[in-house]
């Protein structure tokens, strides 16, 4: 059940797969966008105990495109689509309250996401495939070179440092690590576009 205080909201599925179905089949996409992701994450299981460093393997899709256009939805209804094609008795959907990682605080932004990505490596040693939503990871991603110490206090560096290592950390993990799809308004929206390795446009409808 979703905890709206918390820093993750954590899904179990096949128990909430009704919601999740619906969110997949309410985007209007191309087949091959919807196929193409599904082919993915086919592959990322085939390749689950691989070593995703000797196969400069990363597990993360960047979704992004124009606001509204669906990117979330489909996000949160890949696990549901892909547990129903792929026959797998269990899979969970973690999705990550990214404005619960900021802080007022010295130093808590970076405590935050530290203890948010310790609670998904938690859930990734349950047995069972899980994806993880990253929203808005522009907010988080920031590109270290364009901090500005006059507008940013030095916490927003150790804040960006400790998202980068994290998620490097998580992504490239060969212990039952989860997948990550991760929403932009565009491409080249930030540093954290490279450290996708594969990138998916959602566009609007007939565009």
């Amino acid at each position: 059940m979703a905890n709206n205080e918390a820093l993750l909201d954590i899904y179990q599925l096949p128990e909430q797969l009704g919601e999740f179905i619906t969110d997949w089949n309410v985007v209007y996409l191309p087949d091959q966008t919807k196929t193409m992701l599904l082919d993915y994450v086919h592959t990322l299981t085939r390749l689950r105990r691989a070593n995703a460093t000797g196969l400069a393997l990363r597990r993360a899709v960047l979704l992004y495109g124009p606001p509204g256009c669906g990117k979330t939805s489909l996000a949160r209804g890949l696990p549901a689509k892909w547990l129903t094609a792929a026959r797998e008795p269990k899979a969970g959907f973690i999705q990550v309250n990214t404005h619960a990682l900021f802080s007022g605080e010295r130093g808590g932004g970076q405590q935050r996401i530290l203890k948010a990505f310790q609670q998904i490596t938690e859930q990734a040693t349950n047995g069972f495939p899980i994806f993880v939503l990253i929203d808005e990871i522009e907010t988080l991603g920031t590109d270290r070179g364009s901090i500005s110490f006059e507008a940013n206090p030095l916490d927003a560096l150790y804040q960006v440092t400790a998202f980068f290592e994290s998620f490097d950390k998580l992504t490239r993990s060969s212990s039952s690590p989860p997948t990550f799809r991760r929403r932009s308004t565009g491409p080249s929206a930030n540093a954290s576009t490279s450290r996708s390795r594969s990138r998916c446009r959602t566009p609007w409808p007939g565009r």
